[in-house]
């Protein structure tokens, strides 16, 4: 009774992309391996070797929905979606924000959670990073890699205390 109540006094509609938001668009593919040449000039012989990973938000339903009710309409950021790196699985946890590499293991990030390890070549994701139970709470979604020694620091924010927490890993 409730849905067909909702249902009288909502109506989902396509929202439209504006011009400045063609690289938000949702995606369903994962690309191929390129090769990447040189056009002009030559690429230098040290430049690392590395892959390029196209995180975001990605809605699972494939547009941007917004609603007309009785109350005006709704409208959603381009924040909004659930996550490119899903590959069919529903996870509420989705890191959708950042992407790092710390002890030569690739991460996930996103604000409101712990990192998730994934593998670079599948993209098959693996557990939550609590830096092996020395962490008990979410951090920040960009985590800096000192230039030096390679430790990386961390910010991690709660509601109760501390409220705010600095962590360096070697």
């Amino acid at each position: 009774m409730l849905d067909a109540v909702a249902d009288s006094i909502f109506k989902l509609v396509d929202q439209p992309l504006l011009p400045s938001q063609k690289n938000f668009v949702p995606v369903e593919e994962i690309g191929d391996t390129v090769e990447v040449t040189c056009t002009r000039g030559n690429i230098p012989s040290d430049f690392p070797q590395g892959v390029y990973v196209r995180n975001g938000r990605n809605p699972l339903f494939g547009v941007k929905k917004s609603t007309i009710s009785i109350f005006g309409p709704s409208s959603h950021t381009w924040v909004e979606g659930e996550g490119m790196l899903r590959f069919g699985e529903i996870n509420k946890q989705l890191r959708k924000t950042n992407i790092f590499e710390h002890s030569e293991k690739i991460y996930v990030a996103a604000e409101n959670h712990r990192p998730q390890e994934i593998d670079i070549r599948t993209l098959e994701s693996f557990h939550e990073w609590d830096v092996d139970g020395a962490w008990d709470r979410n951090f920040t979604a960009h985590p800096k890699k000192a230039p030096n020694s390679g430790e990386l620091v961390i910010m991690g924010v709660d509601a109760t205390k501390p409220y705010y927490v600095l962590g360096v890993f070697s």
